[in-house]
């Protein structure tokens, strides 16, 4: 890990002030004043460098990241409603196949994203 942070961050305007996650949704406090964005506590803490290149790639992935997925630490997307769906394959509440539940404790920083990825952009096009 290391200690910077240079992903693409939100909009100046919208900084020291709640923020949401722009992977998990997680709430969180920015502490960079508009122009000021190298002041937050992001830019001062360890980053997890191969979620940071892997979100890099990501064209189209702008926004802060809560102090958890920040790190590496990538929380589940579990709902605590735990439901199929009709198919009997996904959570209908947190859309998750049952074999990404059961594999979300051993999966990668990495991997994490990308399901939350997916995620977002399902619920963007619904």
């Amino acid at each position: 890990m290391s200690g910077t942070n240079d992903l693409p961050a939100a909009e100046p305007s919208a900084r020291r002030s709640q923020q949401s996650c722009a992977l998990c949704g997680a709430g969180f406090v920015c502490g960079a004043e508009p122009g000021d964005r190298f002041q937050c506590w992001c830019t001062q803490v360890a980053v997890d460098a191969e979620l940071t290149t892997f979100l890099k790639a990501q064209k189209t992935f702008v926004g802060c990241l809560c102090p958890s997925c920040l790190g590496g630490d990538v929380p589940s997307p579990c709902r605590s409603i735990c439901e199929l769906d009709d198919s009997g394959e996904r959570c209908s509440a947190c859309h998750r196949s049952l074999d990404e539940i059961g594999a979300w404790t051993t999966l990668s920083a990495v991997d994490r994203a990308r399901t939350w990825l997916r995620l977002n952009a399902a619920e963007r096009d619904a």
